[in-house]
C-alpha cells in the first residue's frame, strides 16, 4: 500500500518543492529592491526554501530536494547577476548624462564669454523709458539692454481715448507725462 501511494505523493512533493522555489525566488527579488545586501537576500531565500522543503520531505531516501536546491541557487545567482548588470547600466547612463551636462555648461559659458567680447563687456543694466506726446499719436521709447541702445519713434493711436475723457490718460500719470521702466539683471 505504501509503495502505491508513494509514487503519486512523490509527484505532489516535487510540485510543492517547485512552488516553494518560486516563492523563494519572489522573496529574493523583493528583497533585492527593498532590503539590505544581495548576499543577505540570497541567504534568506535559501533558508526559506530549505526550511519549507525540510518540512515537506517524508522520511524516505528517494525523497530528496538537493536538485531543487541547486536549481534555486543557480536561479538566484543569475537574477543577482542581472541586477548587478542593470545597476551598472544605470550608473553608466547617469555618468554619461552628467558628462553631457558638464559639456553643455562649458559650451554655454564659452558662448556667454564670446557675447561679452562682441558687445564690449555688456552691462547687467537694462533700462527703458517711454513718452507719449499729449493729445497726439506719437510715442517715443528708448531702451538700453546688454550694452545696446534702442530708440523707437512710433505713431500709435490711443484706442482708449474715448474712455479716458477729453485729455486722455497721459495728463494725470506723472509730472511731465514720463513713463520709466528700470530692470537690473545680476
Amino acid at each position: 500500500m505504501e509503495k502505491c501511494l508513494d509514487a503519486p505523493l512523490h509527484v505532489l512533493y516535487l510540485k510543492q518543492l517547485g512552488l516553494h522555489r518560486e516563492k523563494a525566488l519572489k522573496n529574493f527579488k523583493a528583497a533585492l529592491t527593498t532590503e539590505g545586501t544581495e548576499f543577505e537576500a540570497m541567504m534568506q531565500a535559501d533558508e526559506y526554501f530549505r526550511r519549507e522543503a525540510e518540512d515537506s520531505t517524508r522520511q524516505n531516501p528517494d525523497w530528496d530536494y538537493s536538485k531543487e536546491t541547486a536549481y534555486l541557487k543557480s536561479a538566484l545567482g543569475e537574477i543577482a547577476q542581472r541586477a548587478r548588470k542593470m545597476q551598472e547600466i544605470k550608473l553608466s547612463a547617469a555618468k554619461q548624462t552628467n558628462q553631457a551636462m558638464q559639456y553643455l555648461q562649458i559650451q554655454q559659458q564659452q558662448l556667454q564669454a564670446i557675447q561679452q567680447q562682441i558687445s564690449g563687456g555688456a552691462s547687467p543694466w537694462n533700462i527703458g523709458a517711454a513718452y507719449r506726446i499729449p493729445d497726439s499719436n506719437i510715442n517715443l521709447s528708448c531702451t538700453y539692454q546688454q550694452g545696446r541702445t534702442n530708440v523707437q519713434l512710433s505713431c500709435v493711436p490711443d484706442e482708449a481715448i474715448g474712455l479716458l475723457g477729453p485729455n486722455g490718460f497721459v495728463n494725470g500719470v506723472t509730472p511731465g507725462n514720463v513713463g520709466v521702466s528700470f530692470n537690473i539683471n545680476i
